[in-house]
């Protein structure tokens, strides 16, 4: 015998149905969620790596601006260091003469005047100058030998190289050429 079935098949195909389009329905709502979930977090990271480039941009600008003014400072700079080059061998290249002065200061006799003084070369002085007797000309050629003698002097040597005596007037003009040290003239500025 069959069994009696109170609940009709068709009534148990409905339910199952049902149950079926609940637990789909179900599932395509939670991938909707998941897929707005996603589509704002895509949105909210394409928009801070849009900002993060703006502000990239923006830095580069200034950047650009720093360089573009550091560029014209360094053709300044660069202009600058070929004239302090040139300076440099101009300085290296001139005579100080205040030092060859100054040492004559230091061994001219009283009574000895100079009233010529040439640069001959940058190791040969010619003087010329006037005393009132062979005394004070011996006097002064002796004080360029000794102080020759002296480490920090800058002559070498002297030699006289004419005498006149002029009897009218009492005196007696002079020539002579005074040796220097080598690139005694250029040293006394190199530090300066």
């Amino acid at each position: 015998m069959q069994d009696i079935n109170l609940i009709p098949e068709e009534l148990k195909k409905q339910k199952k149905l049902e149950l079926q389009l609940k637990g789909l329905f179900k599932t395509s709502l939670g991938f909707l969620i998941l897929s707005i979930l996603t589509s704002a977090g895509l949105l909210v990271y394409k928009t801070s790596l849009d900002k993060s480039l703006s502000d990239l941009i923006v830095k580069i600008d200034t950047e650009e601006q720093k360089i573009s003014a550091l560029e014209s400072m360094e053709s300044k700079m660069y202009v600058l260091g070929e004239k302090l080059v040139f300076a440099q061998k101009i300085l290296n290249s001139r005579l100080n003469y205040s030092s060859l002065l100054r040492e004559f200061g230091g061994v001219l006799p009283s009574g000895v005047y100079l009233t010529d003084v040439a640069i001959a070369s940058s190791d040969k002085t010619t003087i010329g100058g006037i005393t009132s007797s062979y005394a004070m000309l011996s006097e002064l050629v002796k004080n360029i030998s000794n102080s020759s003698l002296m480490g920090n002097s800058i002559f070498e040597y002297s030699e006289v190289t004419s005498v006149n005596l002029k009897e009218e007037v009492s005196r007696i003009e002079f020539s002579m050429n005074v040796y220097l040290k080598k690139d005694a003239l250029k040293d006394g500025i190199k530090g300066k």
